[in-house]
């Protein structure tokens, strides 16, 4: 209720964005199930190509490669810091300082927040990303205004 633009909130339907890549040479038909986000892009179209790189030049993984990485990041132009980890759930540090939880197989729209309690590791690993981002994020929002 009340999302009407983009970039007003970090619900699912904002943050969550399907990706097609059409290549039949080099991959055959799949569906990705595992967490990614779009610094995935990067990395996977290098492999793609064939373009040596190192993957410590990245955010990112190559979604041609066997990682499996615990959590991805995402950050809101709200405030808002998510962390998504590959059990499903959705954790947010919020601007006003609080933390809920989602779990998005069981309420994949977000109705009922869970506490965040038993998730500190989660919850510390957002706040990390949360910290080391700030300073290029007000960079960005400043030069795009």
């Amino acid at each position: 209720k009340g999302n009407y633009i983009h970039l007003l909130f970090s619900y699912e339907e904002n943050l969550a964005v399907p990706a097609l890549i059409y290549y039949p040479a080099a991959i055959a038909p799949r569906v990705v199930t595992r967490v990614t986000t779009h610094a995935d892009l990067g990395p996977t179209v290098l492999d793609l190509l064939k373009v040596k790189h190192s993957p410590a030049e990245f955010q990112g993984e190559s979604l041609l490669r066997n990682e499996n990485r615990d959590l991805v990041f995402a950050y809101g132009n709200e405030g808002t810091v998510t962390a998504y980890g590959k059990d499903g759930l959705k954790l947010q540090l919020l601007k006003l300082g609080t933390c809920r939880i989602f779990d998005l197989k069981a309420d994949p729209l977000e109705i009922t927040a869970l506490p965040c309690t038993g998730r500190e590791s989660m919850q510390a690993a957002a706040k990390l990303f949360g910290t080391l981002q700030m300073p290029h994020l007000i960079n960005l929002q400043a030069v795009t205004r």
